[in-house]
């Protein structure tokens, strides 16, 4: 829907029509009016038509250097949100291998923990059948080499259980940084935002 007004622009009478509301046809025109005012308030010697260029000119000028700031504000956002896209995006990443670790870590301990029953058992059994060696030499014999391997392995599940929880330490604090990081970064760019929005504002 299409809105007409009636204006006066240094005293010349003119209708506006748009797709603006009225109070914004009639404050263009209030601000045009009173550029060309001004310009003829400073110097007497300009008439209707010089005045209206120098207006034209004005205006002209103080819309391409405001462009000319969206476009450096732009540029000045896109840098720190493509920064804060990486960050997410290597967030995620180690989030993902952070759970991986984890998840893994946990098998392992179901395996150390079924692996150290087993060891409980065996070495149960080593000592029932130490009181009978003579006898039974060749099952003892068996047994201690399955106890000393089942030690040997339940060592190196130890260590590597021990290994991964110093991984997941050290992926924690690299997620704790990048959490950090992102924070940081959204509140400088919503820091930016709201300045240049209230500069843009404030200029209008």
């Amino acid at each position: 829907m299409k809105n007409k007004v009636n204006v006066k622009i240094n005293g010349c009478e003119y209708t506006l029509t748009g797709t603006e509301s009225e109070e914004y046809l009639f404050s263009l025109a209030n601000f045009v009016d009173k550029r060309i005012r001004e310009i003829r308030r400073n110097n007497i010697n300009h008439n209707d038509t010089s005045a209206a260029v120098l207006t034209a000119l004005l205006i002209a000028d103080e819309l391409f250097k405001l462009k000319r700031e969206v476009e450096e504000i732009k540029k000045s956002i896109e840098e720190p949100a493509k920064k804060l896209e990486m960050l997410q995006f290597e967030f995620e990443n180690l989030n993902n291998q952070y759970n991986f670790v984890l998840e893994e870590n946990n098998k392992l301990k179901q395996e150390n923990e079924k692996l150290m029953l087993n060891l409980q058992e065996v070495q149960k059994q080593y000592e029932e059948a130490s009181l009978t060696f003579e006898e039974y030499s060749e099952e003892y014999k068996k047994m201690k080499e399955d106890y000393e391997r089942l030690y040997v392995e339940n060592q190196r599940l130890q260590a590597e259980v021990s290994q991964r929880d110093e991984d997941i330490n050290e992926l924690k604090d690299k997620l704790l940084e990048s959490e950090i990081e992102i924070v940081r970064l959204k509140k400088d760019l919503k820091e930016a935002r709201d300045f240049n929005k209230k500069n843009f504002y404030n200029r209008g």
